[in-house]
Formats: C-alpha cells, sequence, structure tokens
C-alpha cells in the first residue's frame, strides 16, 4: 500500500518571509503584483523545501541569504525570478535547503525564464 501525503499549499498577496515551519508548502503568487519571498537562514532550514509557483503575470523573486543560492550556472547567487514580461504565469521554483546551502531547481513547464541574481 502507498501512502501518499497532501501537499500544503498557501496564496499569497504580498511579499512573504517564509518560515522553516512552512516547508513542503506550495507557494501561489496570486497578488496582481510583483511579489518577493524572503528565504529563512540557511542554519535554520536543513532539509527544508519550499516550492513556488507564479499563478500571474508578475514579477516573483525569491531571495536567499547572501550568497546562499546555488541555480543556473552561479554557486554563490543571491536570489532567483521568474521575470520576463508575458513569461510569468507558471513559472515554478523549488528551493532545497541541506543547512549550508540553498539549491535552486527550475520546475517551469514551459519557457517561462528564470534570473540568477548575484550582488
Amino acid at each position: 500500500m502507498a501512502f501518499r501525503r497532501k501537499i500544503r499549499t498557501k496564496s499569497i498577496g504580498g511579499d512573504y518571509t517564509v518560515l522553516p515551519e512552512d516547508t513542503e508548502t506550495l507557494f501561489i503568487a496570486a497578488s496582481g503584483a510583483d511579489i518577493e519571498f524572503t528565504l529563512p537562514a540557511v542554519a535554520n532550514a536543513k532539509d527544508c523545501t519550499f516550492t513556488f509557483l507564479n499563478g500571474q503575470d508578475f514579477e516573483l523573486l525569491i531571495t536567499a541569504p547572501d550568497e546562499t543560492l546555488v541555480a543556473f550556472n552561479d554557486a554563490t547567487a543571491d536570489a532567483i525570478s521568474v521575470t520576463t514580461a508575458t513569461e510569468h504565469i507558471g513559472g515554478a521554483i523549488q528551493v532545497v535547503c541541506d543547512g549550508s546551502l540553498y539549491y535552486a531547481l527550475n520546475l517551469s513547464a514551459g519557457a517561462n525564464t528564470i534570473t540568477v541574481v548575484s550582488a
């Protein structure tokens, strides 16, 4: 017999500070405006997984503590986003933490442009 866990979802209407207890949550950006998600300190988020889905045609930005995000072609990124106009909807990113770094996975089903930001 297989067991399947339910996925927790949160529809977010404005900037949001992610908490370690939000692990295994699918955040759905749905405000009608740009949304920024701020990740917790990596030491507090060991073994946490957060998933972000852009359900609107506005920017979705995920910021990590300074130089703790590993993303496409960047081992010391500060943020990752779905930013290209008319390519926002359906953009999806999952972030996993090992207690030292965050690792960003592009889950976008289509041609959404994912932008990596370094300071």
